[in-house]
């Protein structure tokens, strides 16, 4: 193995690519790198567009660009034009690459960082500042994980925190991405005029989302698993499944469990056009923030809605805590068949261990709403849900159940055990 190095103060021409002799740039340093090596970069800014080509096809061969040790490596697209991509995968696809370790930031450019190829990671890079900010496209069994991405987007580009399109067998775990205000968080979709139709397999968990335009946003997938997620405080919708306008519905056979969605402008989940959908365990908490008059000048309000009659849907033990304002407790909205609170739910056959608050906020002891705290307390109606998921762990890591019943949202209650994790461990 021959791992190489480059470095701001590195020579692309009378360097060798050694630890004491690197090469400049990173576009040139990867363009020599053998398969199965690693590309070291020391740290500083690098001001460079950059083209990835010529990748593994095992996973022996692997190529992966990395940060040196804990150095910080930045890299920057300010004053770069001309490309549609400031970082870009050969559109033939390249397969067997990680990235780890960097920092993409300040482009204008449609894409920051473009991924096209098969058994990609993205593992511990942040995304900021940037028009677009990272775009995978057509390759199947992706992992995006401990990575960062905010305030992206701008008048000209809408931008997703974490964008995936036409790809299987993806793994999206341990993010953190906040602050898209011109796009979603997480958005995963076959594209209207792409490759696949329906994405199979996709895992979204351990993910912390806020201040986007929406939490999630997914189109076309199934047999999916969306979990342990923290959403909060989205413009929009929290969790949104949605067809292309037009379009016949799809049956997702996806679950969507245990997470917490918490201060939606508009709908803690929003599914339209997916059908047989599954969502249990999860809180609701004080979404629909927003006024909605359906029909004229008929205010409600909705914590979660269904817009279209799909069949085969269930639900169960999840919790509810509604707005003060939606004093009828309505919790669903199931297109013509109307609002639904807890007891109509229950005589439909869904939400058997479903539970509503009674005083908004407070029934659920959060341990620091203000702060953003979602972590339960001792006094929660969110303890001891007595429906099993069969997810074993939650966003901490810690066991479920810790009593005899699992209980609902990402985090268990740990009966006074507090576990501190910062982003990233």
């Amino acid at each position: 193995m021959s791992n190489k190095y480059v470095a701001t103060n590195g020579n692309d021409e009378t360097g060798d690519g050694s630890l004491f002799n690197p090469w400049k740039t990173i576009n040139y340093g990867y363009s020599q790198l053998a398969l199965g090596n690693t590309l070291y970069c020391r740290g500083g800014t690098y001001n460079e567009y950059i083209t990835i080509a010529n990748g593994g096809e095992n996973e022996s061969q692997r190529k992966t660009i990395s940060n040196y040790a804990s150095e910080s490596v930045k890299i920057d697209f300010t004053g770069l034009s001309g490309e549609d991509h400031a970082v870009e995968f050969d559109y033939g696809g390249v397969d067997y690459i990680t990235l780890y370790g960097l920092e993409f930031q300040n482009s204008d450019h449609e894409v920051g960082l473009w991924t096209v190829g098969d058994w990609i990671i993205l593992d511990h890079c942040i995304f900021h500042g940037l028009a677009g900010a990272f775009t995978h496209r057509n390759g199947d069994y992706l992992t995006v994980r401990y990575c960062e991405s905010y305030g992206n987007g701008n008048e000209y580009h809408q931008s997703n925190g974490l964008t995936v399109e036409d790809a299987n067998h993806v793994l999206i775990e341990h993010n953190y991405v906040h602050d898209n205000d011109t796009h979603f968080g997480i958005n995963v979709y076959a594209h209207p005029y792409g490759w696949t139709f329906n994405l199979d397999d996709i895992v979204v968990r351990y993910n912390i989302c806020h201040g986007n335009v929406g939490g999630h946003y997914y189109r076309y997938i199934v047999n999916s698993y969306i979990y342990d997620n923290i959403v909060y405080d989205s413009l929009q919708d929290g969790i949104y499944f949605h067809r292309t306008q037009g379009a016949e519905h799809w049956d997702s056979n996806s679950v969507i469990y245990h997470n917490t969605v918490y201060g939606s402008l508009l709908t803690g989940l929003y599914l339209n056009g997916a059908g047989n959908m599954t969502w249990e365990n999860n809180i609701f908490s004080q979404n629909f923030q927003t006024a909605l008059e359906e029909p004229p000048g008929s205010t409600y309000y909705r914590e979660i809605s269904i817009l279209t009659d799909e069949e085969g849907h269930s639900s169960d033990g999840n919790v509810y805590d509604p707005i003060a304002e939606n004093t009828s407790k309505y919790l669903i909205h199931w297109g013509s068949s109307g609002r639904w609170n807890l007891a109509t739910c229950q005589a439909n056959g869904f939400e058997t261990h479903g539970r509503v608050s009674s005083t908004p906020i407070t029934d659920l002891d959060f341990d620091n709403v203000g702060s953003k705290d979602f972590h339960i307390g001792t006094d929660s109606i969110a303890k001891e849900i007595e429906n099993d998921t069969g997810i074993s762990d939650d966003y901490d890591g810690v066991a479920r159940p810790q009593g005899t019943y699992p209980d609902a949202g990402a985090y268990e209650y740990k009966g006074g055990l507090e576990i501190a994790l910062t982003f990233g461990d």
